[in-house]
């Protein structure tokens, strides 16, 4: 978002940003000086990004991230490898009663596309519902119209435990797409209960991002103790092609 980011003007006033994210730039580097490498690619970084956090939200604007990227691979073994990671990670540093929660990104893109919305309005939906803030998210959707996606919306919040809010929201809501993306999201699952997962993970279909660049399974990682996401990430099969270069990630 625009109005997260720290920008600056250069010596010839064009305006530049301190770095917000660091898989876009990733994905541009593989694209011009790695597309002759053999895929998939694995690469790792370790860097800090800023973001404009809003004021007294007691977070620095200042983050030590560290990451992943696994690129060139579109199968969904390759999603299995790197939940798995994540998985590992938390492990490995003793994080306590953590929780991965798993989404499809196609699911939500399912039903916002029903609704004919502008960009801005996609926005802000997924703002308040990144924010939880549901009784101003219920209002925005009475203005624009009954439909079934809209009561979709509004009822993801509770779509939130294990495998059966999957069936759930199937008898809720019917659409290929939206199915298509809930029966990956289930195989998925699955794998990942059958690798010994089941206690630490759950499904939330109200996960949504603003970084809109996601497009298949998403997750977040939570731990007790900590009020804010310490771990994320999710399939991003169009970022690269952007840059030029066609390849899922």
């Amino acid at each position: 978002e625009a109005e997260e980011m720290y920008k600056l003007s250069d010596n010839q006033g064009r305006t530049t940003v301190l770095r917000p994210d660091n898989t876009a730039p990733i994905a541009r580097l593989v694209a011009t000086r790695l597309s002759d490498s053999d895929f998939p690619v694995r690469l790792y970084y370790n860097q800090n990004i800023y973001i404009r956090n809003k004021q007294l939200a007691g977070r620095t604007d200042e983050i030590e991230q560290s990451g992943i990227e696994f690129i060139g691979d579109a199968s969904m073994e390759a999603d299995i490898e790197v939940i798995s990671m994540a998985y590992e990670a938390l492990k490995r540093n003793d994080v306590h009663s953590f929780k991965l929660e798993l989404c499809h990104a196609g699911f939500f893109n399912s039903i916002l596309d029903k609704m004919e919305l502008s960009a801005s309005e996609k926005a802000d939906i997924c703002s308040l519902i990144e924010g939880k803030n549901y009784s101003a998210l219920n209002d925005l959707l009475d203005k624009m119209g009954t439909s079934a996606e809209a009561d979709m919306i509004k009822k993801l919040p509770r779509l939130f435990g294990d495998v059966s809010v999957i069936d759930e929201a199937k008898t809720l809501y019917d659409n290929k797409e939206a199915n298509q993306a809930l029966d990956y999201l289930r195989e998925v699952y699955e794998k990942l209960c059958a690798l010994g997962f089941r206690e630490n993970i759950l499904i939330d279909l109200s996960l949504v991002n603003r970084s809109n660049y996601y497009t298949g399974v998403i997750f977040r990682g939570y731990a007790q103790g900590s009020g804010v996401t310490i771990l994320s990430g999710g399939r991003y099969d169009n970022l690269i092609a952007q840059f030029g270069l066609d390849a899922p990630a």
